[in-house]
């Protein structure tokens, strides 16, 4: 029996050595106690952050604006040296960041093969021999053969189907980078990372001015993907699609959670509760012993009374003092044990909304559009029709160039149809929020942005929004992009527009202000037309779809 359990012991030992061993070769990434603080800043950033990336990782990084999210990808690709900490770089990285786009002067393919050095070196010498009718055909048949074998023929065919599956033809890969569009160039160069992909990638934003198809191919890239993800997003559905862990970086401290975005949410909201309810339980104990503490001082005052009565009455006048000393001490260990429930009060982070102005809403038709047609070389909208209701939310959708800039240009009297009409209701009070919002012409400051009167609201709502206050007075240069955009979005809401055309409204914001910003547009009472690859804020918002195609439109129920 002895010899069994010592056998069971080594085949346990074995076990354990060998999860070990399984674990330190699937781990790709590893810090401890990380840290960063820049030398302006009296607090770091963050600080005793410590995370492990293993291979299947798929994982998100959450925080709001400016709480230390891009510097964070820096420190763990090594372009910032840590304050603090250590990080372990077993497998190889890449990050693929919101500004990144294919670069090069040469064609597609060269741009995608030019971060595989050995692949595009191989690629370029023989399209060389060829371009020259091949002189050296041994030379030549060498350089073939060692693409060969580097796999680069079956690159250039993956390539192929990739630039297929995004909708593109097969002759995009022969074409030179100028000739695409900047959201092409940012849609190959997102794709291009899961060409002989790195260990762990890091997606910055990635869904950013991509279209429903490309977003479900990069969802299907991201999940087949062998090796590990770290994707920063705001868009909820995608973010559900693709991790199975989020961290999120809030009040210098990175927290990990278990499960997707909306498991995050559920876990978040559910110690919200439970912090509120441990928080008034206490705060009601507190204010009871509070209720007793006053009752000592006022007894220990009656009897610091009584003694002075009593000074010469010998026996009473003792038994007084004794009964004073007995209420302060009463009193001194009650103040003690209010002061340690207060120390245990959990803090809770205030939650706050934003809401749009109350405002007039006729009743009847707002918008009509009747037989609407317009090109540009080629008919892009043709004979168009659309009845929308004061009131009804409208979700404008389709791929990236099937017209919806377009249309909404119609829709705001910038282009003129080619046939057709726009009719707008009389009492349309419109307010437009872009995707891409240009710094305002004349003015420094935000301030300048609002008169006298408005500036206190507008401060709150920056506030809520997690725009310091600091930054009223600040120039639009030194601002990030989502604070911009959260600084539009309050501009839009105090101008008390009754219709709203928003494009992308969520672009750049955090995930806190993007479930703010679906809050008030529920409660909105005015037209709404929207524009957003956010399925779960269209589906939420709207109730009605206007789908746009390359061969047409129409519209439908959500």
């Amino acid at each position: 029996m002895g010899s069994r359990n010592i056998a069971i012991q080594m085949d346990f030992c074995k076990l354990s050595n060998l999860v070990f061993i399984l674990e330190r070769f699937m781990l790709l990434l590893q810090s401890q106690n990380l840290a960063f603080r820049y030398e302006a800043m009296l607090e770091p950033l963050f600080s005793g952050v410590g995370l492990h990336f293993y291979q299947g990782d798929k994982v998100a990084l959450l925080g709001h604006n400016g709480s230390g999210k891009t510097t964070l990808l820096k420190v763990l690709m090594g372009e910032l040296g840590p304050t603090d900490g250590e990080i372990i770089r077993i497998g190889s990285m890449q990050i693929i960041r919101q500004e990144d786009q294919l670069e090069g002067a040469g064609t597609v393919l060269e741009a995608l093969l030019s971060s595989h050095t050995r692949y595009a070196e191989l690629y370029l010498e023989m399209t060389r021999l060829e371009a020259e009718g091949i002189p050296d055909p041994l030379s030549y048949a060498d350089v073939v053969a060692s693409f060969s074998d580097l796999g680069g023929f079956d690159l250039l065919t993956e390539m192929t189907q990739m630039v297929v599956d995004l909708g593109f033809s097969e002759t995009t890969l022969k074409m030179s980078v100028a000739q695409l569009s900047g959201g092409e160039r940012r849609l190959l160069k997102l794709m291009s990372a899961f060409l002989l992909p790195d260990d762990l990638l890091i997606l910055d934003e990635p869904s950013n001015y991509l279209d429903e198809s490309a977003i479900a191919f990069l969802v299907k890239k991201i999940q087949g993907f062998a090796g590990a993800c770290l994707i920063v997003s705001h868009d909820r559905w995608f973010l559900d699609q693709t991790v199975t862990k989020v961290l999120e970086l809030e009040h210098r401290k990175v927290t990990e959670y278990k499960g997707d975005y909306s498991t995050f949410r559920d876990t978040k909201e559910g110690i919200f509760r439970e912090k509120l309810r441990k928080k008034e339980k206490l705060e009601s104990e507190i204010g009871k012993l509070e209720q007793v503490e006053r009752s000592y001082k006022v007894w220990g005052a009656r009897k610091e009374k009584e003694k002075s009565g009593a000074a010469d009455k010998g026996f009473i006048g003792a038994r007084a003092a004794k009964l004073q000393k007995r209420g302060i001490l009463a009193k001194e260990r009650m103040h003690d044990r209010i002061e340690d429930l207060k120390e245990t009060k959990p803090w809770i982070d205030k939650q706050y909304q934003i809401a749009f102005e109350k405002t007039q809403v006729p009743s009847g038709t707002c918008l009509l559009l009747q037989d609407l047609s317009f090109a540009y070389d080629e008919p892009l909208l043709e004979h168009l029709a659309l009845t929308l209701e004061w009131g009804e939310r409208l979700a404008l959708s389709g791929s990236n160039g099937s017209g919806k800039s377009t249309l909404i240009k119609l829709m705001l009297a910038e282009l003129e149809p080619w046939s057709g009409q726009v009719m707008w209701s009389k009492g349309v009070e419109l307010a437009y929020l872009p995707q891409l919002w240009s710094d305002p012409e004349g003015l420094s400051t935000v301030a300048e942005l609002f008169t006298e009167e408005e500036s206190s609201q507008a401060r709150i709502m920056l506030g809520a929004l997690r725009v310091k206050g600091d930054l009223f007075y600040a120039s639009f240069a030194a601002l990030s992009e989502g604070q911009k955009r959260k600084i539009r979005l309050v501009r839009l809401i105090l101008d008390k527009p009754n219709v709203m055309i928003l494009d992308e409204p969520t672009t750049h914001l955090d995930y806190e202000s993007v479930e703010m910003l679906e809050s008030a547009l529920e409660d909105y009472p005015g037209t709404l037309i929207l524009v957003t690859h956010d399925k779960y804020l269209r589906e939420r918002l709207c109730d009605r779809e206007l789908s746009l195609t390359q061969a047409g439109s129409r519209a439908s129920k959500v």
